[in-house]
């Protein structure tokens, strides 16, 4: 038990070098039902925010499950947690405005040009008209931004004109 509260303190005293001991708090109380940590375990949180975002800690065992002994250390990020932050904090993510929708019964089609988009930066949706600042539909080849609407002839013109839309060209 000494020698757990000894390397604690190591650590402390590391983060504190680097300047982030106005970030830290040490929590002894801090109980996981997973038994395969070895070591510390650790929690990440945002201000304001009552959740945390990453879990990790020490797991020098695990590995021997799968037939490989290594010390590890490790840690998950919460992604619903996170959204949850950026949206209560107002944050946008600097493409959510590229956000871009495809419907066609062509499934194989729609999947390719998806990839190409996705490629470019695009956050595409498939076969979904939620939320999208563009939507594509392949079958009627029309491009529409809001109340307006540009038709395209092929792929190639498509993506040319999402792209012009997308830098202010267009």
């Amino acid at each position: 038990m000494l020698d757990s509260i000894k390397d604690l303190e190591w650590v402390v005293d590391q983060l504190d070098k680097l300047g982030l001991s106005n970030f830290i708090s040490v929590d002894l109380g801090l109980v996981n039902q997973l038994n395969y940590y070895t070591g510390i375990m650790f929690q990440g949180f945002v201000e304001n925010f009552g959740r945390s975002v990453i879990q990790g800690g020490r797991y020098d065992h695990l590995t021997e499950e799968f037939g490989l002994k290594v010390d590890a250390i490790g840690f998950g990020v919460y992604i619903d947690q996170l959204i949850d932050v950026l949206t209560q904090q107002g944050v946008q993510l600097e493409n959510e405005n590229l956000k871009l929708s495809i419907n066609s019964e062509d499934k194989t089609k729609s999947f390719n040009l998806a990839r190409i988009l996705r490629e470019q930066g695009w956050i595409v949706d498939l076969f979904s008209n939620q939320d999208s600042s563009v939507m594509v539909d392949l079958d009627q080849k029309v491009i529409k931004y809001g109340t307006e609407e540009q038709t395209f002839h092929t792929q190639e013109d498509l993506i040319s004109k999402v792209g012009e839309r997308r830098y202010g060209e267009g």
